[in-house]
């Protein structure tokens, strides 16, 4: 039977009969993969902690006919932090669930991954206090996982014209994906401040560890968030769990 090894982060998991589980995880060199685990729901299985921790996991999967199987499960990377604060949990799972409702399966992008690690990585960092309301790293996360899923907004000229605008009396235009600039803007169009585009951009062309330090206004920091939810909403059929999990749980 072939088998390979990949490190893994887990994004969903359900149970199968009594003792079985579906794992679905993004993998660092085959992308998104539904895994079949035989026999995790027991109390003596070993693998199940590494699956059941917020982190880094190096697997080995089996091939199979119809699903392949975890054979293996090493914690490589733990977030304790993760899993032992309820606003850091939160705002991870609500991540990880979108991450899995915009990737398709065994579609290989390094960069989810490092986005994903980055992620987990700040959000451990941060302060219980930050993260008890929605936090611009959600956001943040999700712009950037929206560009690399070729989803991402026209920042740069206006989607009308294809002329540069100055930043003020521009509208964001969601049907098609970018700022129209003062002249080109219709009635349907969004308004959006010169200080949001320029926070769009910065979040657009920077490190994910370096969100956490932005001041924002409070209407900018409304703003973007608002345009977040839009663009998630907008690129789903299905009702967007993530957003719904975050706001039940929000502190």
């Amino acid at each position: 039977m072939a088998t390979y090894r990949d490190q893994a982060i887990v994004l969903r998991m359900r149970g199968l009969h009594d003792h079985d589980r579906y794992y679905t995880v993004f993998t660092a060199d085959h992308g998104k993969v539904t895994l079949l685990a035989k026999g995790l729901r027991r109390t003596r299985s070993k693998m199940s902690p590494h699956m059941a921790a917020l982190g880094v996991v190096e697997i080995m999967v089996a091939r199979g006919k119809v699903f392949d199987r975890l054979a293996g499960a090493n914690l490589l990377e733990p977030h304790r932090e993760l899993l032992e604060s309820l606003p850091r949990s939160a705002i991870t799972q609500s991540f990880l669930l979108a991450v899995d409702s915009l990737t398709r399966q065994e579609y290989p992008e390094p960069r989810i991954f490092l986005l994903l690690q980055d992620f987990m990585q700040v959000v451990a960092s941060l302060s219980e206090d930050v993260l008890s309301a929605r936090t611009i790293i959600f956001d943040a996360a999700v712009l950037k996982l929206l560009d690399i899923l070729g989803h991402g907004l026209e920042l740069d000229v206006c989607v009308s014209c294809r002329q540069c605008f100055e930043f003020d009396g521009n509208a964001l235009n969601i049907l098609r994906g970018g700022i129209e600039c003062l002249n080109c803007r219709s009635g349907s169009s969004i308004t959006i401040s010169g200080d949001t585009i320029k926070v769009l951009r910065f979040i657009r062309t920077t490190s994910l560890k370096v969100i956490p330090a932005l001041r924002l206004e409070l209407p900018v920091r409304q703003q973007v968030a608002f345009l977040t939810d839009i663009l998630l909403t907008s690129h789903l059929e299905a009702k967007f769990d993530p957003l719904r999990y975050m706001n039940s749980v929000r502190i």
